[in-house]
């Protein structure tokens, strides 16, 4: 290609500014394409990753500070401009969580599940503006039938 191409890749520094802290990253990554949009559209990649001693801004469960942990583990895949989140653990100050769900690239929308034994948290809506809504899983009870 000459001269400058445009480009339309969605904004992943808005992704990664989710969450800080020291990163080890392990991927693979395929796409093809003549221009950037098909490249764009075409990319698949399997991401393990592992942050230490970190934060996030996005996974505020506890008011309006951020999440502080010690550790988040887990693995991504990219297709469609679509990252699916595979279930990870994150290992906080005051207990451990399990992440999953997905983060459309293209609209820049997430779809995430955060939940500890106590707590389960929906976090939806834009990236720049997440929504956080938690809810206690029911009581799990046991009815008793004499017959």
């Amino acid at each position: 290609m000459k001269g400058k191409v445009k480009s339309s890749a969605p904004n992943l520094t808005l992704v990664t500014s989710w969450i800080t802290g020291k990163t080890d990253l392990k991927y693979t990554a395929r796409f093809d394409g003549p221009n950037t949009k098909e490249m764009v559209n075409s990319a698949k990649a399997h991401i393990e990753f592992g942050v230490h001693n970190g934060s996030s801004r996005a996974l505020m469960v506890d008011g309006a500070k951020p999440l502080k942990f010690r550790s988040l583990q887990g693995a991504l895949q990219l297709e469609k401009q679509t990252l699916k989140v595979l279930p990870c653990k994150l290992r906080a100050e005051n207990g451990i969580y399990d992440l999953s769900g997905t983060v459309s690239l293209a609209d820049k929308r997430a779809k995430l599940r955060l939940s500890n034994k106590r707590t389960h948290w929906d976090i939806t809506g834009t990236l720049e503006e997440p929504q956080i809504a938690g809810r206690q899983p029911a009581a799990r009870t046991t009815a008793s039938r004499s017959r």
